[in-house]
């Protein structure tokens, strides 16, 4: 009987002390609410940090562009500056329109000359078509006269043929 009840008390005892296996399964369910609570509060706390990475200021502005396109040469106002209606605002390079200006007069002298060539070119056909029509009234001449010494009889017909 001795031996089942210290049996029974090491059994007490046994079951009074934890293991270690369930000495941490109680301290892991002791800290999740605390490590849910600290992650709660960083996440609410941490949210209050505002970062400006891709923020932009609403601010009144105008966008300002040219009916042409080109290379600014100078700008005559400064940031933040007043503004009225009509004032001179930046000056475009003249170096590209320069060149369009010079393309268009080589292009204009080129049309000049093609017209000119046009113009010789009809002179000769008119020469031409004034060479022809004196050659067809010599040719109309010879005939009347062929016709008119056939009439006569002092040309053959072999001769007018």
């Amino acid at each position: 009987m001795q031996q089942h009840v210290a049996r029974q008390v090491l059994g007490a005892t046994q079951w009074s002390r934890p293991g270690r296996t369930q000495l941490i399964r109680w301290v892991s369910f002791a800290l999740l609410p605390i490590a849910l609570l600290a992650g709660a509060c960083w996440y609410v706390i941490g949210g209050a940090v505002m970062e400006s990475d891709d923020a932009y200021v609403e601010a009144d502005k105008v966008g300002i562009s040219t009916d042409v396109s080109g290379i600014v040469q100078d700008v005559d106002v400064k940031d933040n500056e007043h503004v009225a209606a009509g004032q001179l605002l930046y000056r475009l390079g003249p170096r590209q329109y320069q060149i369009a200006l010079d393309n268009a007069k080589a292009n204009l002298a080129q049309t000049a000359l093609a017209v000119d060539a046009m113009k010789q070119d009809y002179q000769h056909m008119l020469s031409d078509a004034a060479a022809q029509q004196a050659q067809v009234d010599l040719d109309q001449t010879t005939y009347d006269r062929q016709s008119m010494l056939l009439h006569n009889g002092t040309v053959s017909q072999a001769v007018f043929d």
